[in-house]
């Protein structure tokens, strides 16, 4: 896990996270098993920018990162999600080596999956657009 991933991680592992999402909070994919709903996380894409000078100046990043619930109703993974905004919008991510510029909520992602007859998952989630400063 890098930097980015680890701070990520760390604002959304929180009490007010994991109670809504009782499966916890994933990067990239939950092991199998794990209870639902849950948290996944994961950086989409990415852009380094630079000064005149040729060194770097910013980093912005995109997460997503979404709550996967089971059901017909996508009431809990709203719930969860909710609770992961509040963990993740506006906040300072602590991340080694760079300072945050800016951390916010600017996508929306829901969306329903049907695998078979009988199960129904429920996706729900913001990407984020993270501006960090190398310092």
């Amino acid at each position: 896990m890098n930097v980015v991933d680890a701070a990520v991680y760390t604002a959304l592992n929180v009490a007010g996270v994991t109670a809504a999402a009782p499966g916890g909070v994933h990067r990239h994919r939950a092991p199998t098993g794990t209870a639902f709903p849950y948290v996944l996380f994961h950086k989409t894409e990415g852009d380094d920018n630079y000064n005149l000078a040729n060194s770097p100046a910013v980093t912005g990043l995109t997460y997503l990162v979404k709550v996967v619930d089971r059901g017909l109703s996508a009431a809990a993974a709203h719930t969860a999600l909710a609770a992961c905004d509040t963990a993740l919008n506006g906040v300072a991510l602590s991340v080694t080596g760079h300072a945050t510029l800016r951390c916010r909520r600017v996508r929306h992602i829901d969306y329903v999956e049907d695998t078979d007859a009988v199960a129904t998952y429920q996706h729900v989630g913001y990407e984020y657009d993270i501006l960090l400063d190398p310092n």
